[in-house]
């Protein structure tokens, strides 16, 4: 039985001039200013428009962790587990919340019921973005080792005793768990509407009941090397650490392709309009046919899928933001970006947000 725990959480602040919004501004000539992460100037030149960009206090040491979207706000996380929610249309800070003191692991977000779920070491903490607060939910019995998932009520959470936990949002109570049948631990899992799909450390994929403790197939990954997995309809992928990416069937479990990328994967892919899309730690990201596993292409010394538009894609690379076409990432503009220390996923609409390692993070709309 789970019990609610009295876990303690440090006061909830709102900080109305934490956040400084710079609106774009006029230089004497075609450079932009020290603060600037892109120029205003640069952006007109290539048919791009600046929004505006913010400035996100950061301490000495801390920096932003994570960072997301959802509907009308842009969420980063830091180091020391404050979370600043901003409009994402204006730049304007909507508030700052703390979710436990510093030295706390703060797994990303799940977002179920127009609420962010997180885990807080062992605890479940809630953010209400519209009534701006943060409480904690529960406390599970040890803390995960794998991102959070909800399905339709239903919390499910890998924990560092080995074990694939299903957890009853209505009461928080326990519903089942399971072991894998290596009991190597679980490195990965996702869940659809009928499954969950668990990657062991020992590199074996299970397809299992996501309402209990049945297992219905399991898949040996030939090189015993585990990773990240996500689901997409009727199939599962994995992104081995090794550089390969698996699709499996997700009601057999057999094998549909492998693509062989050869190097060191650094997030889980996404399926985009028929595509597989991957980033790497050093040969950029990969635009793989969803298909037949082919690589379709590629964009060296790019590490980051920002945004996607229409029939184009937004991608980060080192000191540039660079727009693509979707169907053979053909480079139709891009602009220079000072010091960039990551980007913020959008799909929602052209804009795409990147920060840099001050806290400095600015919005630009691919469209003028």
């Amino acid at each position: 039985m789970i019990k609610k725990s009295l876990f303690f959480i440090i006061t909830a602040i709102v900080i109305s001039g934490c956040a400084e919004k710079k609106k774009a501004e006029p230089a004497a000539e075609n450079e932009k200013t020290a603060d600037e992460i892109i120029s205003p100037f640069e952006l007109n030149d290539n048919m791009m428009s600046f929004q505006w960009q913010s400035a996100i206090p950061l301490k000495a040491g801390e920096k932003i962790a994570q960072s997301f979207t959802y509907e009308g706000d842009l969420f980063a996380v830091t180091s020391k587990n404050l979370i600043f929610c901003l409009d994402r249309i204006t730049g304007e800070l909507k508030f700052v919340k703390t979710l436990s003191e510093p030295g706390l692991p703060v797994s990303p977000p799940v977002i179920y019921d127009s609420r962010l779920y997180f885990s807080v070491g062992s605890q479940i903490v809630i953010v209400d973005p519209k009534e701006y607060k943060a409480q904690p939910q529960f406390r599970m019995d040890n803390p995960p080792v794998a991102n959070l998932v909800i399905k339709q009520g239903y919390l499910y959470a890998a924990l560092t005793d080995k074990r694939l936990r299903c957890y009853d949002l209505d009461d928080n109570m326990q519903v089942f768990s399971v072991v894998p049948d290596d009991q190597s631990g679980i490195q990965s899992f996702a869940v659809d509407a009928n499954r969950a799909y668990i990657v062991s450390n020992d590199a074996n994929v299970y397809g299992i009941s996501r309402f209990e403790p049945v297992k219905y197939w399991a898949n040996q990954l030939l090189n015993g090397i585990p990773g990240d997995i996500i689901v997409s309809e009727n199939s599962v992928y994995v992104a081995g650490e090794d550089g390969m990416i698996y699709k499996i069937n997700s009601s057999n479990g057999v094998t549909t392709w492998k693509a062989v990328l050869g190097t060191t994967i650094d997030k889980k892919v996404r399926i985009v309009d028929g595509m597989v899309m991957v980033e790497t730690l050093s040969k950029g990201v990969y635009a793989i046919s969803d298909e037949t596993g082919e690589v379709l292409w590629h964009c060296d010394g790019c590490r980051q899928l920002v945004s996607m538009y229409r029939d184009t894609m937004t991608l980060l690379t080192d000191d540039s933001l660079v727009v693509v076409k979707s169907s053979n990432g053909e480079i139709v503009k891009s602009v220079k970006v000072a010091n960039p220390a990551g980007g913020v996923f959008n799909q929602a609409d052209s804009m795409s947000y990147v920060y840099d390692y001050k806290g400095n993070i600015c919005c630009v709309d691919e469209l003028k």
